[in-house]
């Protein structure tokens, strides 16, 4: 958000002054300089100095009028900058509209309940912004700069956020990001509890550190993505792709995961306890000091070799008799 200068406390003070009164306080200020810089101002008519003066009072006057109606000047501005945007609504390309997007940006306008899906908005500086509750559903994010924004209750379904910094502790939470394409973006120490992941592109995603506890990731695709401490706690993977994600360290307790691709998937010190494996790919996970307790799995669950899943902790005793294990 643009900052604000140093002398608009004394900007406010002038215009909450009556106009009539401002330009009478100049007018006498520049009748009294005209006095004394007068070569014989004595017994010299005040009233010849106004006169020989006007011109320059006048000048003053106009300048006065037109520093009061900076106001109103402003808000017709913002006003023909949303008729801009309402009237670009449905168009996915709009110069204009990104223009008056930039332009409201700059005076410190906020965007809450925005209305512009699927527009095309890349790149673009919205750091601080508060696009609360607005609705971006298939828009063209990527690159955008999101570091302070305010995004509670956005909507975000096939939006593309791919190389977006949505900067630390931002709260994304119940946020809907169907469908997403989110590749290389950062969400490192966001919260995204709740939020609705499923089907989203995450792949190469920094996620390290993240809040995505009870979150939907059903069919979101991880793979290569840092999971790095990140609290998935009873989150729901169903089908999801972590293929050669780093989830070591992450918190998977009572997590769904039925059908889950870990194919070279780091889960080394992970806890999935109580966690649901049922038709998971384990076959080439790493499992060092995972933790297994209570976890449940079936016949279509395929797992790495036993030695390898020996490496793990707190195996239940069923496995490791399926698994001969001793």
């Amino acid at each position: 958000m643009a900052k604000k200068r140093p002398f608009n406390k004394v900007e406010e003070q002038l215009l909450l002054m009556p106009t009539w009164w401002l330009i009478t306080i100049v007018s006498i200020l520049l009748a009294g300089f005209a006095l004394l810089v007068e070569p014989e101002p004595i017994g010299k008519n005040p009233l010849k100095v106004l006169f020989d003066n006007a011109e320059s009072i006048a000048i003053a006057s106009a300048v006065i009028l037109y520093f009061k109606e900076i106001p109103e000047r402003k808000k017709q501005r913002h006003y023909e900058a949303w008729q801009i945007i309402d009237n670009a609504h449905g168009i996915k390309t709009s110069y204009a509209r990104r223009k008056a997007i930039e332009d409201l940006y700059e005076d410190g306008i906020s965007f809450r309940e925005i209305d512009i899906p699927e527009a095309d908005l890349q790149g673009i500086n919205l750091k601080g912004a508060d696009l609360s509750r607005a609705d971006l559903s298939g828009a063209n994010l990527r690159e955008v700069k999101l570091t302070n924004t305010i995004l509670k209750g956005i909507k975000l379904s096939h939006a593309n956020l791919s190389h977006v910094h949505f900067g630390a502790l931002t709260d994304l939470s119940n946020v809907d990001f169907e469908y997403a394409k989110l590749p290389h973006a950062n969400l490192g120490m966001v919260k995204l509890s709740h939020a609705d992941l499923s089907h989203a592109d995450l792949s190469h995603a920094d996620i390290k550190w993240t809040k995505l506890d009870n979150a939907f990731l059903n069919y979101a695709n991880f793979s290569r993505a840092c999971l790095v401490r990140t609290d998935l706690t009873h989150a729901k993977l169903s089908n999801a792709n972590l293929s050669e994600a780093d989830l070591s360290n992450a918190f998977l307790r009572g997590a769904i995961l039925g059908g889950t691709n870990f194919d070279e998937t780091n889960l080394c010190e992970t806890d999935l306890s109580y966690a649901n494996l049922c038709g998971a790919n384990l076959s080439t996970a790493l499992l060092g000091d995972t933790n297994l307790h209570a976890i449940e799995w079936n016949e279509r669950t395929q797992w790495p070799a036993p030695q390898k899943v020996a490496m793990a902790k707190n195996i239940p005793e069923e496995l490791k008799r399926q698994l001969g294990i001793e």
